[in-house]
């Protein structure tokens, strides 16, 4: 049984023995937990060790000191737990290694672990996970191969019984829910084209590799606290607006198709279209723009279907071949809404601290040429992503991932306000909270102004407590 859509999954967190002597706790009230934390507490293992458990990271798990986890999850009746001695370790090595396919093909450390037990005889290119990890590393097709090999041989042994059915539990209770970790070494990467700078020539961009006409959402930005930046977002930009690119003009055909289809049978489709919605005309303009080869000849279809519009005749009988076929042309405009939408939110909560930095910055989304831009308000003149400041870089990334991916994200970030000014300390997490993906967030901070908003009543201290002199029990 998994979470249901808009519950919070989490409850409580134990980390108990940490260093054999520390025991952490959290108890999740709600949806949102902000932590206050000293120097020393232990909140940054204690997020990491969240974040590592929830993605099934054990392997990052056994290089820590601890005797056991205790997670509460909403559907569960009783705790889950996991003992340090029931965990599988590999040479640092190895670790090393899984980190990098991890960072390659933005998946995660159990996903990867997965997918090098289930190659066996399979070319590792007809594996999307190894197939990202040859394409976006510097390594060739042999080398890849032969790094494959070493973590089969490190990946030979598993965890034990009870951690594989802590794992399994994991993933059937969390779904498709993502846990998105900002820990306090993120860095936001180059932009994409210079991170392909590194690629071996001749080798296609993910977004190439995509077939346009998949769902939208099926491939998740990378949740690696790590491979946390730009790259993604202008991936995931050029993706969406690619996709509706793509779509307009599939569906485009497939009215023709269809209405051929309807004549051909002898349907009486024409006349059911009489009482369909029909589509604006601004939303008709931006519609043929996309698909149109001739502005000339989109203007002229235009403004012939504007004088029927406005004269009221597009309701007349001899009309009613073009009420059906613009009622067609609205269900395909429709079902690129929702992305484009996405679009738009995220350029919207992006400008509301774009446009209160020191020079004033704009993201401006060009729904006709299908670009997401940053503008100076000053000048007029486009800026690259890459020189943005670190602060600026660091809330168009978190925005990306919570307004241009579907999927429901558990976030998890360690000292908010970290290169942000007090206004956007004090707006961040409201904003993260009120997000259409984040199903539930846990922040540590130092700093109260992260806190000085309507999460106030969130905040509380680590439950921390130490035992001297005796063996924590397992």
């Amino acid at each position: 049984m998994s979470v249901a859509n808009g519950d919070e999954p989490l409850i409580s967190f134990q980390l108990i023995g940490l260093h054999g002597y520390k025991n952490i706790r959290l108890d999740f009230q709600n949806k949102t937990k902000i932590v206050i934390a000293e120097n020393g507490a232990g909140k940054t293992i204690f997020l990491s060790s969240l974040d590592a458990f929830l993605s099934r990271n054990f392997l990052k798990l056994s290089n820590l000191q601890f005797d056991r986890i205790e997670c509460e999850l909403a559907g569960l009746p009783r705790p889950l737990i996991l003992h340090r001695n029931q965990l599988h370790t590999i040479s640092e090595d190895a670790q090393r290694l899984l980190q990098e396919f991890t960072l390659y093909s933005d998946a995660s450390e159990a996903d990867v672990r997965d997918a090098v037990r289930r190659i066996k005889h399979h070319d590792f290119r007809e594996v999307p996970i190894f197939h990202r990890v040859w394409t976006n590393s510097p390594w060739s097709s042999e080398g890849t191969l032969d790094r494959i090999r070493v973590l089969q041989t490190a990946l030979d042994v598993d965890h034990s019984d009870e951690a594989e059915n802590v794992s399994s539990t994991l993933k059937t209770i969390l779904g498709s829910t993502e846990t998105l970790y900002l820990p306090t070494y993120r860095r936001v990467e180059l932009s994409r084209s210079k991170r392909e700078n590194r690629r071996l020539h001749g080798r296609p961009s993910r977004l190439q590799r995509r077939s346009l006409s998949e769902e939208p959402f099926e491939q998740p930005l990378s949740t690696s606290g790590i491979n946390y930046g730009l790259a993604d977002v202008e991936d995931r930009l050029g993706y969406l607006t690619e996709y509706i690119q793509r779509q307009s003009n599939i569906g485009y055909r497939k009215i023709s198709a269809a209405i051929i289809d309807d004549l051909l049978a002898g349907r009486s489709a024409v006349r059911d279209a009489q009482h369909e919605p029909l589509p604006e005309i601004d939303t008709l303009r931006l519609f043929f723009s996309r698909i149109e080869q001739s502005s000339n000849d989109a203007k002229q279809r235009l403004d012939a279907i504007t004088n029927l519009y406005n004269s009221g005749q597009i309701n007349d009988v001899g009309h009613e071949p073009l009420r059906y076929f613009l009622a067609r042309l609205a269900k395909v405009v429709n079902q690129t809404k929702e992305v484009e939408s996405d679009i738009e939110r995220f350029v919207q909560i992006s400008n509301e601290y774009l446009s209160r930095s020191g020079d004033q910055k704009l993201l401006l989304y060009d729904a006709t040429q299908m670009k997401v831009k940053v503008m100076n308000v000053w000048t007029g003149t486009e800026i690259r992503l890459d020189d943005l400041s670190s602060g600026e870089k660091q809330v168009i990334s978190l925005f990306a991932h919570l307004y241009l991916s579907q999927r429901q994200k558990i976030v998890l970030i360690d000292e908010p306000e970290l290169s942000l000014s007090i206004e956007w300390q004090r707006r961040l997490l409201p904003d993260v909270v009120n997000s259409p993906t984040c199903l539930q967030l846990l922040a540590i901070t130092h700093s109260p102004f992260v806190f000085e908003n309507e999460l106030d009543a969130c905040a509380s201290p680590f439950d921390v407590t130490r035992t001297r002199n005796e063996t924590i029990g397992s």
